[in-house]
């Protein structure tokens, strides 16, 4: 015989009392739970597989392959003491899209403060002037110069140093 039991006003469901009604979950039950588990991670890992060309490189030049060697191009400028110099890689195709072009910029700029003394300035100060200095604009226009793209010069005349 089954007794029907109410719960919070609803619907009366049938108890079955040969089964307990709380306690160890049986083996059919463990099997269930890991096969939903293991279907979960198994979609989720297919969404992930799907979404992985879009999340690949991020950065231009990492998409390049191997056997195409990036151009190079040297920012030096007068440190505190002496020359310094930092190379710059970069791939000429990228600078056909606007993101290639303000990455490349970005780098010779990163690059043109390390060398006229940003990385050994410590107060801000000192990183001010050098943010504002002779030293960093011509070591940027000179390696600007060197990439000899006229979208990279487009860019650079567009937004000027500070």
């Amino acid at each position: 015989m089954t007794n029907p039991v109410r719960m919070n006003g609803m619907a009366p469901m049938q108890a079955d009392p040969a089964k307990p009604a709380l306690g160890p979950p049986g083996p059919a039950a463990t099997s269930s739970h890991s096969s939903r588990r293991a279907r979960t991670i198994g979609i989720g890992l297919f969404i992930l597989a799907g979404l992985s060309p879009l999340l690949g490189p991020s950065h231009p030049a990492w998409a390049q392959t191997s056997s195409t060697p990036p151009d190079e191009i040297t920012v030096e400028g007068q440190g505190e003491r002496e020359i310094q110099r930092i190379a710059v890689p970069y791939y000429r195709p990228d600078l056909a899209t606007p993101s290639g072009v303000g990455d490349l910029v970005s780098r010779i700029d990163r690059a043109a403060l390390t060398v006229c003394g940003d990385s050994t300035a410590l107060s801000g100060e000192m990183r001010r002037a050098i943010e504002r200095s002779d030293c960093r604009r011509d070591a940027r226009m000179r390696a600007v110069r060197d990439v000899n793209d006229v979208n990279v010069q487009r860019a650079v005349t567009r937004y000027p140093l500070p």
